[in-house]
């Protein structure tokens, strides 16, 4: 398949924080797959989790660092100076690590890192926090004056969130059954059986259902801890409302379902500000949006910015926290937008409603996220491609930008891969950006093999989404490395009314957005084989989630691909029987994902491995979680009987996103010998590994006797 390319202008990396990768030489190690696992984090992986002092003085953070020896993970939560740049307090142990694991709602676990925001107290000098310990979710205060951290509430039930309230006078919080109760209910289910329905998620491996959260209470229960008395008791109507008024509000914004999606309130001048869809034709989920703001006290004067740079893609996300601020004088509104290929451009503007003039603060490449104004500046975390999170001030004047705190400072002696930012465009037009790795020692006019990670290149170049995909050990290895950019369905999230609308008109009956994607990544990959960067004939691809049904359409319906590894595999008819139904049974009918065979069977043919065999001749690695690999059998075993190259690990007590050090340890390094093998030709000497490539070598040996 041809292909026509537009590739921009680009630079070897450099933005804020950034600076091009370092090349091996004798001053640099090389990193190994323990350093990457064992990089400290702060915050969670949504890039959120910092919490600015009252005061302006001080910045509280969550930090955690995998201990691989122990499987686990050792949290603390830490105070940085804001304004001397120089206090550093690990005020307390953060307790279980498993309260991080992103437990939802619905009773599902996503397995990613979140991090809540800690609440400060009034005086600047200590914080409120969630912890884990002894199987009890609690509050917990902690601080520059305390000598250990304390435990406050002594509920029943698990805490599951809190809103500091009246001048730091008493905490809201919210709960579900009590432990007894939940164990009782666990107790008398497993006696006489879980009936299954359509109602609720269902765990194969543990054959029960999972249940929501608040099933067994009707709803969250609203508790009430004075922090003067320390009485805890259960919170009365008009405390019930506050604390819902509080969670709304917590980002310092309110959002709603109507016309207004956020607005942001400045407490001084009684002043507010909002985002609205700017087109009577884009009303949908994710519409282009302007910006407002009322006029004095008297908000029925709204007043719209006027300049273009007030009007399309607005973050509200991540990037600011609420989306949009007042200053602190009360003067401007802090705003950031998304423009460039694929929405890759991240900019920082400050409007000025009484002048109606605009100003830009910064624009960045880098995933800069969660910034809180403070007085002249915003404290903010910052990824850049070659260096983890760091904690860092924004010059709200000039841009300028400090460090206040960097986990990670010997990350820098490592020798990485030069990394090249590429926005690009197929025939048709459509276009993305992302990130080129080169090898380490890469030489111009050498053409090497390539592996292709996603599928976002809007954070640092760690392991892709899902961390399981090691770019820069790949770089040590010989490997060009590609980090793109999912090709977003923008059109139809401006205009889809709903969550089902979108992904019927997204999914079914052909997957948009993964039809875009595979486009631009043939037409980059062509690109880079005619620049002689690449060798095209030697061509590895990946795919996590939302990644691995690109990967999946990609061995099917493209010729690219020599190898691939996968986290999962999740679009595949056999996923019809396991299921359930459950709330969207009758959604995925609608997109042509029914029961097989069925006339509602229109789908599933685009995306299944299981259906497209003899289409398929890449050697597949699949990496799963138990939480998931019952969706993957069918593939594995229709591809088994077809004599097709496919082996799968099953990684046990994990979920979406693998979260036990020793897996993500194993993951990095059989993701490296596998693409090292089948792109490389080479073998890892280690003894322990004799068996895996006696395995992979009977595969190769039965691919070159079918051909």
């Amino acid at each position: 398949m041809s292909h026509s390319v537009v590739v921009s202008a680009s630079l070897v990396y450099w933005a804020i924080g950034g600076g091009t990768a370092m090349c091996a030489d004798s001053t640099h190690e090389h990193l190994t797959a323990a350093d990457l696992v064992q990089v400290r984090d702060i915050g969670g992986v949504d890039g959120k989790g910092l919490s600015v002092s009252p005061d302006g003085r001080y910045v509280a953070v969550e930090q955690h660092q995998a201990d691989v020896p122990r499987d686990t993970y050792t949290v603390h939560w830490l105070i940085v100076g804001a304004v001397d740049h120089a206090t550093l307090r690990f005020v307390a142990d953060g307790g279980d690590p498993s309260l991080f694991k992103g437990e939802q709602d619905d009773g599902t676990t996503s397995g990613a890192w979140i991090t809540e925001r800690p609440a400060w107290m009034p005086d600047s000098r200590s914080i409120l926090f969630r912890r884990r310990e002894h199987g009890e979710t609690q509050i917990w205060s902690a601080g520059l004056d305390q000598g250990a951290a304390v435990q406050l509430t002594h509920n029943a039930a698990d805490v599951q969130g809190f809103v500091l309230a009246d001048r730091g006078t008493k905490v809201f919080f919210k709960v579900a059954e009590s432990r007894s109760m939940k164990t009782q209910y666990n107790v008398e289910s497993d006696e006489s059986g879980y009936r299954f329905d359509d109602k609720l998620y269902w765990s194969l491996l543990e054959g029960r259902s999972i249940r929501p959260r608040y099933e067994l209470v009707g709803g969250p229960r609203i508790w009430v801890y004075e922090l003067q008395t320390h009485v805890e008791r259960e919170a009365t109507a008009p405390e019930i409302q506050q604390f819902e008024d509080g969670q709304r509000k917590i980002d310092g914004a309110d959002r709603d379902s109507g016309a207004k999606r956020v607005v942001a309130y400045d407490k001084a001048s009684k002043k507010a500000a909002w985002l609205s869809p700017a087109f009577t034709d884009k009303q949908g989920r994710n519409p282009p949006m302007a910006l407002y703001a009322s006029i004095g006290k008297d908000r029925t004067k709204a007043r719209r910015c006027v300049a273009p740079e007030c009007t399309g893609m607005y973050e509200y996300e991540t990037l600011i926290q609420g989306g949009i601020r007042w200053s602190d004088s009360g003067s401007e509104v802090l705003f950031a937008r998304l423009d460039g290929a694929n929405n890759g451009h991240r900019a920082l503007y400050a409007w000025n409603p009484s002048r109606n003039t605009v100003r830009r603060i910064l624009a960045t490449f880098d995933w800069l996220t969660d910034c809180l104004p403070v007085d002249q500046q915003a404290i903010c975390f910052l990824e850049t491609p070659t260096h983890p999170r760091r904690l860092i001030s924004v010059n709200l004047k000039s841009g300028a930008t400090q460090v206040l705190y960097d986990p990670n400072p010997e990350f820098d002696k490592f020798a990485l891969g030069s990394v090249e930012r590429l926005e690009w465009r197929d025939a048709l037009g459509q276009e993305t950006f992302g990130y080129l790795v080169r090898p380490i020692n890469y030489r111009a006019g050498n053409s090497y093999p390539l592996i292709v990670v996603g599928y976002r290149g809007k954070r640092a170049l760690r392991g892709g989404t899902g961390d399981e995909y090691p770019v820069q050990l790949f770089a040590a290895h010989g490997f060009a490395v590609l980090v793109y950019d999912m090709a977003d369905p923008i059109e139809v999230e401006a205009s889809a009314a709903s969550l089902e609308e979108s992904f019927l008109r997204s999914w079914g009956p052909r997957p948009v957005e993964i039809v875009r994607t595979l486009s631009l990544l043939e037409a980059i990959i062509d690109k880079l084989g005619d620049q002689k960067v690449v060798d095209t004939h030697k061509v590895g691809i990946t795919g996590f989630s939302n990644g691995a049904t690109l990967a999946a359409y990609a061995l099917i319906h493209s010729n690219h691909f020599a190898a691939a590894s996968m986290s999962s595999i999740t679009w595949d008819p056999i996923g019809y029987y396991l299921s359930g139904g459950g709330p969207y049974k009758d959604l995925f009918r609608r997109a042509g994902f029914g029961r097989p065979g069925s006339p509602d069977d229109r789908a599933w043919k685009e995306l299944s491995l299981s259906e497209n065999t003899a289409l398929i001749s890449a050697p597949i690695l699949i990496n799963s979680s138990d939480d998931e690999y019952h969706a993957a059998m069918g593939a594995v075993r229709a591809l088994s009987d077809a004599d097709k190259p496919i082996e799968m690990f099953i990684y046990p007590n994990e979920f979406h996103v693998k979260w036990h050090p020793q897996h993500r340890l194993h993951i990095y390094e059989r993701n490296v010998d596998w693409f090292d093998f089948w792109l490389n030709g080479t073998e890892d000497r280690e003894s322990s590994k004799t068996d895996q490539y006696a395995r992979w070598r009977q595969m190769r040996a039965e691919i070159h006797a079918a051909k």
